[in-house]
Formats: C-alpha cells, sequence, structure tokens
C-alpha cells in the first residue's frame, strides 16, 4: 500500500510534464517546394560554312610503269652494274646493250646498195649528156647527106650518075636516120630508168632507216627517273624479241584509286546534296574541265602503328565503278613521294602501301551542322525560352564523321542539348553551360580544308 502511495506522484508528475510539452513546443515550418535544375552542356545553333570530305582506301601504284621490251634479238654484251631489285635509276642511263651483229650488217648492207645505186644514177647521167652530145653529130651527118641525096637526085635527072649510085645514097641516108632515131631512143629511156634507180634508192634509204632503227634498238636506255621493280635477264644471256628484260617504276609521281561509296561523294560533287552523283553529271565536262568542275582536294594518310603519315596529295581523275560494290573510283596522285622521306619519322610512300585518301570538295552554303551525337534518329533536345527541355523533330541533311546537317527542323539562336539526359523528360528544368570546346572542334571539323593544290 506504502509503495502505491510512493508511485502515484511520480505518474501524475509525468503526465502533467508531459502536457505541458505539448502545450509549449513550436509547431513545425512548411518549407516551399522547389524544382531543381538539372545542369547540362549545350551549343549554339549557328549556320557554318561546310567543307563536304570522304574517306576511301587504295593501294599505292607507281604512274607509270615501264617494261624493257627487247625489240631485236641477241646476245646481251652490256648491263647496267647496279640494275637489282629496288635500284634507283635517272634519265636517260643505259639499262642494256644487245650485240649489234645482224643490225649492223643490215645497215652496212643498205648502206652499200644505196651507194651503188647513186653511182648508177651518176653514170646514167653522164651517158644522157654523151648521147646527147653524139644525137647532136649524128644529126648534122643526116642533115649532110639529106643535102648530098638532093644534089645526086639532080645529077641524076641530068644523066651524070647512075641509078644504083642515087639508090646506094638512099641507102646510106636510111641508115643515118636510123642511127640518129636509136640516139633519141636512148635518151627518151633514160627518165624511166632514172625514175625506177630513184624508187630502189627511196627504198633502199627506208630499209636504212629501218636499218638504223634497229641498230639504236640494241641499246636500251631508261625513259624517265624510276626504281626497279623487276629483272629477267643477266649479261651474257641471249634476248629474244618481245622478251621483257626488265621492268622499272617511276618515282616522280605515285597514285591512289581510292573506293568511295556513291552516296558519300555525291556530297562531294558542286551542289551535292541536290546534285546525285551519276553519269549525267559529267555528260557535258570535257576531261579539261572534269578537276576545275569538281574541285576536289585530297590527303593521303598512312597508319603506322598508331602514328598518322600525311601526304598533300591533287586529285587526277574519276575511274571506273567497281560493279561488285558499286563504289566509285577516285585516283589521286603524291608527286615526288620518295624526296619527301624522313629517316625514322616518315617513310617513302611506296608501291602496294594500303593507304586512306580523304577528299574535300568545295565549301557549300551555310548549313546548320550539329554534333551526329545529339541526334536521335530523327529528333534533337532543345532549351526553350524557359530553359525547359523541349524534344523536337528534324529533318536531317548528310551524315559527315562526327557531324550530321539539318535540312529543316532548327533556327539559329536555339540551344542545343549535347549532354546526354538520364532520363529525359519533355518539359524538365535545366541549367545550360555552353560547351566552348566542343562548340570549337565542331568548327574546326565541319570547315577544315588542307592546304593542298
Amino acid at each position: 500500500m506504502l509503495k502505491k502511495l510512493l508511485i502515484t506522484p511520480g505518474v501524475i508528475l509525468g503526465v502533467l510534464s508531459f502536457f505541458y510539452l505539448a502545450q509549449t513546443k513550436e509547431k513545425p515550418k512548411k518549407i516551399p517546394i522547389t524544382e531543381r535544375a538539372k545542369p547540362v552542356r549545350v551549343l549554339p545553333i549557328s549556320m557554318v560554312s561546310l567543307t563536304p570530305r570522304a574517306v576511301g582506301f587504295g593501294y599505292v601504284q607507281p604512274e607509270k610503269v615501264w617494261k624493257a621490251i627487247a625489240e631485236v634479238g641477241g646476245k646481251i654484251v652490256e648491263i647496267h652494274p647496279n640494275l637489282k631489285k629496288g635500284v634507283f635509276l635517272n634519265k636517260g642511263e643505259l639499262l642494256f646493250r644487245i650485240r649489234p651483229d645482224q643490225s649492223q650488217f643490215a645497215v652496212e648492207k643498205t648502206k652499200a646498195d644505196i651507194l651503188n645505186i647513186k653511182a648508177q644514177v651518176a653514170e646514167l647521167d653522164q651517158n644522157q649528156i654523151n648521147t646527147q652530145r653524139q644525137l647532136e653529130i649524128e644529126e648534122r651527118s643526116l642533115e649532110i647527106n639529106q643535102k648530098e641525096l638532093k644534089r645526086k637526085e639532080q645529077l641524076f635527072d641530068e644523066g651524070v650518075i647512075s641509078k644504083s649510085e642515087l639508090d646506094k645514097e638512099n641507102q646510106r641516108l636510111l641508115i643515118q636516120r636510123n642511127v640518129v632515131e636509136n640516139y633519141k631512143g636512148v635518151l627518151n629511156r633514160i627518165p624511166s630508168e632514172r625514175r625506177a634507180l630513184g624508187a630502189t634508192l627511196s627504198a633502199n634509204q627506208s630499209r636504212l632507216g629501218e636499218a638504223q632503227i634497229d641498230l639504236e634498238k640494241t641499246i636500251i636506255k631508261v625513259p624517265f627517273p624510276s626504281r626497279v621493280s623487276q629483272v629477267n635477264v643477266e649479261q651474257g644471256q641471249a634476248a629474244n624479241v618481245g622478251q621483257t628484260l626488265a621492268t622499272t617504276d617511276s618515282v616522280e609521281v605515285s597514285e591512289i584509286e581510292a573506293q568511295i561509296p556513291r552516296y558519300v561523294l555525291k556530297n562531294l560533287v558542286p551542289h551535292g546534296r541536290n546534285n546525285p552523283m551519276n553519269l549525267e553529271t559529267f555528260k557535258n565536262i570535257t576531261r579539261g574541265d572534269e578537276k576545275q568542275f569538281l574541285g576536289f582536294k585530297a590527303l593521303v594518310r598512312l597508319d603506322l602503328q598508331g602514328q598518322k603519315i600525311e601526304w598533300k596529295a591533287r586529285f587526277s581523275r574519276i575511274a571506273e565503278t567497281d560493279p561488285k560494290t558499286g563504289a566509285i573510283g577516285v585516283v589521286v596522285a603524291v608527286d615526288d613521294p620518295y624526296l619527301k622521306t624522313q629517316p625514322g619519322r616518315r617513310p617513302p610512300l611506296q608501291k602496294n602501301m594500303y593507304c586512306e585518301v580523304e577528299l574535300f570538295g568545295k565549301p557549300l552554303q551555310k548549313s546548320i551542322v550539329i554534333p551526329r551525337s545529339s541526334l536521335y534518329k530523327n529528333y534533337v533536345y532543345l532549351i526553350n525560352s524557359e530553359n525547359r527541355l523541349e524534344k523536337r523533330q528534324v529533318v536531317p541533311g548528310f551524315y559527315q564523321g562526327n557531324l550530321v546537317t539539318i535540312e529543316s527542323g532548327l533556327q539559329t539562336g536555339e540551344q542545343l542539348v549535347v549532354s546526354d539526359l538520364v532520363p529525359a523528360i519533355d518539359g524538365m528544368l535545366l541549367a545550360p553551360q555552353i560547351d566552348e570546346e566542343l562548340l570549337s572542334n565542331l568548327i574546326a571539323e565541319a570547315t577544315f580544308q588542307p592546304e593542298v593544290e
């Protein structure tokens, strides 16, 4: 009983303390609900002069390949002392000398024939002079015989001479006339004989020219600065007509035929987006105007264990279309590929290297260009005037590397969201921050042009 009396006052005191504290406690303050803005990177939409580019791959080949083919047969009596695969040769250096036995004999024989014909022509000229002189003498003798015949006819009429003596004089006159006609015949034949000798002389002179050409063919020289790629004979061997003795490649210019898809290359053609690449594009373009019309520039790259090595190149021509892939061959040229070698840093652009070729077309008119990663199928994310996310549908143009052009759906001055938003809720509040580095890289990639010819 005493324990209950001791506990009751404590309980009553606790209850009174609870009510007191409940009455005097401050009520909780209401905190207003606020929306938190998500920080994002943005790019301002602007117009740039886009340089259309295309990339293809191909193998390096020399612009010219020369085969030393024997045009005359014979034993090889001289050969270039350093004629080995990979050796560089200068223009005009002697490669081979073939023993000129038959060619030299033909030249000497034909020269002798020509001298003989010329001697015959000279003799014919002298015979003409002699025959003309003898004809004049015989014609004077004929005149004398004619006068003598008239005199004897008069004497016969007077009965001084007999008929037989008159007949003898007639016979002498006929003989003399025949002599004169013979000499005239000789003179008449001389022009035709001279023409025949002239024709024979011309034929022999032609044969002499051919023999001298064959003689020159026994000496084979390098036609242009080149590098030996193949050697098929050695000194002392016999060369047959038509046999390839050696092969050399030009070192002045190297070419690469890059295969570029048609849908990519069409963007480089002037007004490319509205003028698809097809044969009609070049229908009225002459060969000399093709380069100027297309205005392509080019770079050649070689990936050497992660190191990118570049050569300035020039557009050469459009090649054939690959029937299997439909890709168009574009040939670019690199001048003096061996002179640009730097030991340990830049190798020579050698035959059969597999290289990347990048073509650059003429800059297009101002275009809206955005990062390719900011396009989601056919829509992009923008920030509206209230700094809220807006999803908008756009019409893309063509893709190029990390870029894509936008035909419609965007206006200059708008802000494009380039950050990855997860989740991306339409109308969410954003805190934009312009990505200056990305903007600079975007413009640089879009407008880049190489310093090439």
